[in-house]
């Protein structure tokens, strides 16, 4: 069981301040050191046809132009016979099962399917269909990477090492090996304690008076720390996993990750952070 953990730091003004506050700094995705950490990639490998639903109904949603201002002639006779399309269910069913095959074979013995061959099966069934309108998969492509960015942004990591005294640490860390490194001690099983301040509340008057008493409170927490998994490659995020979250993006419980249905994709997203590829293992 760990027991110490320790954080490499450079002598800086930014260290003082975070002694000073007691305060640890978690960085986004996009400040980690290796470019390739949590550069997702969806997967649209599926198991069953009938998660292909989810896939049609992505297509449609980010196809459907609903803005005047965007409304060509063309664009309005392409929305017109996807409506017509959609609403058709045996169509959409072979439609469904087209791609459904195109996948399995575009896939063979690949552990991925990545947007380019989803895309050529997604165009392949279209033909065989001769279906009178087309996707936006420029615009699907899109929405799908805006919206898996837009759930990394709201994750954040801190790292901390199990040894003090490791050479490269204090090489790449800790100011060329004229810095420091932090202690920290552990609650219980690998526990981390930590505080979250609150809104300010008053005890006497509101705000916007002259002279008002109040305080600011506190919670103390205690979460887990976990070991960086190493492996051959980064993790992906197979699309229909995850097809809820791209349909829901707007659902104040998933961003506050408020209700216990969405604890799920938390857990699958700390796993992105918690995965690097062998060649940082050193």
């Amino acid at each position: 069981m760990i027991q110490k953990i320790y954080k490499y730091r450079p002598l800086s003004d930014f260290l003082f301040k975070e002694l000073q506050y007691q305060e640890l700094y978690f960085a986004s995705y996009q400040e980690l050191n290796d470019p390739f950490d949590l550069n997702v990639r969806i997967d649209f490998s599926v198991e069953k046809q009938e998660y292909i639903s989810e896939l049609v109904r992505y297509l449609f949603k980010t196809t459907l132009i609903l803005k005047d201002e965007k409304l060509t002639s063309r664009k309005k006779q392409n929305n017109s016979k996807l409506v017509e399309f959609i609403h058709d269910e045996e169509k959409c069913a072979r439609f469904e099962e087209l791609i459904y095959g195109h996948i399995q074979s575009a896939k063979g013995t690949e552990r991925y399917l990545f947007f380019d061959m989803l895309e050529t099966a997604i165009v392949r069934s279209i033909r065989e269909l001769k279906l009178k309108f087309s996707f936006d998969l420029a615009n699907f492509r899109s929405e799908i990477l805006r919206i898996t960015s837009k759930f990394l942004n709201n994750s954040y990591a801190t790292c901390f090492s199990e040894d003090p005294a490791n050479f490269l640490m204090w090489s790449h860390y800790s100011s060329k090996h004229s810095g420091i490194c932090l202690e920290f001690s552990l609650q219980g099983i690998a526990g981390f304690n930590y505080e979250m301040t609150g809104p300010r509340k008053f005890d006497e008057g509101k705000p916007g008076d002259r002279y008002a008493l109040g305080h600011i409170p506190f919670r103390q927490f205690v979460d887990s720390v976990s070991r960086v998994n190493y492996g051959e490659e980064q993790p992906c995020v197979n699309f229909f996993d995850f097809a809820p979250v791209f349909a829901n993006e707007y659902d104040v419980d998933l961003i506050n990750l408020s209700k216990s249905k969405w604890h799920g994709y938390a857990r699958h997203r700390q796993n992105l952070f918690l995965t690097k590829t062998k060649a940082w293992q050193y």
